[in-house]
């Protein structure tokens, strides 16, 4: 059994990875999802959204709608631009 084993212990909650160096966590900061890859906490970019039924970072793509009555200028904030998305539903 691996509970028996010295060589092999089970991670739990609150720390429920592991690294080379033993059991971690990773907190609800900018950094809360663990790369099984690099063995470390790492958080999606800024042009990434966290896919949670694939467990992974995904970029981000904005689609445009040309048949829309009100095309938005570059400089308008990006709250006006959801705001138009909204009303276009």
């Amino acid at each position: 059994m691996l509970e028996s084993s010295p060589r092999y212990k089970v991670c739990l909650d609150p720390t429920p990875f592991s690294n080379r160096a033993g059991c971690v966590g990773c907190s609800e900061s900018s950094a809360s999802l663990f790369d099984m890859t690099e063995l470390k906490c790492v958080g999606c970019k800024d042009s990434e959204t966290y896919n949670p039924k694939l467990y992974r970072c995904e970029a981000t793509v904005l689609l445009h709608n040309f048949k829309a009555g009100k095309f938005v200028n570059l400089p308008d904030l990006l709250e006006n631009l959801l705001e138009s998305q909204k009303t276009q539903s």
